[in-house]
């Protein structure tokens, strides 16, 4: 063979149309898809490193609510918004719904381990956060409030983790 050639044997394919290499084992033993033996080749501290990034996004999205919430005050502030009243609790309101879709949104987009579950355990953390602060909050406030806060945060949860997870890569 010239020295650009590749045997037929190194050029196969596996009928799903990846690229395979010869088993080493021995002859008469088949193939093995290449990302195959490349995974099982790869270093342990690459998915280790995998399972540390699925760490930190998972950090990263439950420090987004008290980031996110104090950077609505801090807008309303500028804004010049009342302390108080209807208008400040439809604006916080707003800002703890932002906050739930970025928590639950961020693992279902960017963890490289159990995408869906983390998003379906986070968005069940803010339907129960949702219930318990229902039940506490009794008069404190307006039942419009509450009857948002009940509706809003499953359905924006719920939106997080899907629209997170039609955007991954497969």
């Amino acid at each position: 063979m010239g020295s650009g050639s590749v045997s037929p044997e190194c050029a196969s394919f596996h009928p799903t149309g990846e690229a395979v290499v010869p088993f080493s084992a021995g002859a008469g033993r088949g193939h093995r898809p290449a990302l195959e033996i490349a995974d099982a080749m790869r270093p342990r501290y690459a998915r280790d490193m995998r399972l540390l990034k699925t760490l930190l996004i998972v950090v990263a999205a439950l420090a987004c609510v008290p980031v996110l919430n104090l950077l609505g005050g801090a807008v309303a502030g500028a804004l010049g918004l009342p302390s108080g009243g209807a208008v400040r609790l439809a604006w916080d309101l707003g800002w703890l719904l932002l906050s739930a879709f970025v928590t639950v949104w961020l693992p279902a987009r960017w963890s490289p381990h159990w995408p869906r579950g983390l998003a379906v355990g986070l968005a069940g953390f803010w339907i129960g956060a949702a219930a318990w602060a229902a039940w506490n909050m009794g008069s404190d406030f307006p039942a419009w409030f509450i009857a948002a806060v009940l509706i809003g945060l499953p359905v924006v949860a719920g939106a997080a983790a899907w629209l997170g997870g039609s955007r991954r890569t497969r």
